[in-house]
């Protein structure tokens, strides 16, 4: 269907489709003699009742020379541009961890504990995880956000990541960061294990200044780790 809108201007409206299903429609500028197309635009209507609204959005496009999706207001948006984007699956977990610190061999009680909620996709999960571990009265506490890539999708897969936040060691406080490996087990099951090591690196000095002696700072604080997620 053609009109002319304007001195000179010459419009073609075409629809496509079946009544009842989604109508494709777009509206071209068309060059007078020639019939050559000048500027197009299209939108979808998802029913006749869209069209009204489709059609004024076309001319005001292709008037314009504009976008057709610039064009959309709130009392003009269509069905098909409003939905919801698909989505790739993921699940939310709590994450409930033992590390258990792998320093001062022999020396004094090893203690830990870890509290974490993440999100987790096939390959990839992101969490924050607050806790903190100890040995020989030398430990840290931690709180921080974390990103681990997981490259198999089967019931058992290896990861790696790390992440940044804040921590405290040797009565101070400042950022760090975490480096973390593991095993992923039991993924095609509601509660999952996770098994690994990980380090803790403060970017603030340690160094603890004891009543006999100054103990030289710790670079790091690697610790296993055992942890379920539900």
């Amino acid at each position: 269907m053609a009109a002319d809108l304007g001195a000179r201007r010459l419009f073609a409206l075409r629809v496509g489709g079946r009544l009842g299903q989604k109508i494709p429609l777009s509206l071209e500028e068309l060059m007078p003699g020639s019939l050559a197309p000048v500027y197009a635009a299209s939108l979808t209507a998802t029913g006749l009742e869209e069209c009204d609204v489709v059609t004024a959005r076309l001319v005001e496009a292709v008037v314009d020379r504009r976008s057709a999706d610039s064009t959309a207001g709130m009392r003009s948006v269509t069905a098909s541009e409003s939905k919801p984007f698909a989505k790739k699956p993921g699940e939310r977990f709590w994450f409930i961890g033992l590390p258990v610190p792998l320093y001062n061999a022999n020396r004094g009680t090893p203690a830990g504990f870890s509290l974490g909620y993440g999100y987790e996709a096939e390959n990839f999960r992101v969490s924050a995880t607050f806790g903190g571990f100890s040995r020989d009265s030398d430990g840290i506490s931690y709180g921080v956000l974390e990103a681990m890539w997981i490259p198999l999708d089967g019931e058992i897969s290896p990861y790696i990541g790390g992440g940044l936040g804040y921590m405290g060691a040797a009565s101070r406080g400042g950022m760090g960061g975490s480096l973390e490996a593991g095993i992923d087990a039991f993924r095609l099951h509601g509660v999952r294990a996770l098994a690994g090591v990980q380090a803790l690196i403060p970017f603030f000095d340690t160094t603890r200044n004891g009543v006999v002696q100054t103990v030289s700072p710790r670079s790091f604080y690697p610790a296993a780790f055992l942890r379920l997620a539900f």
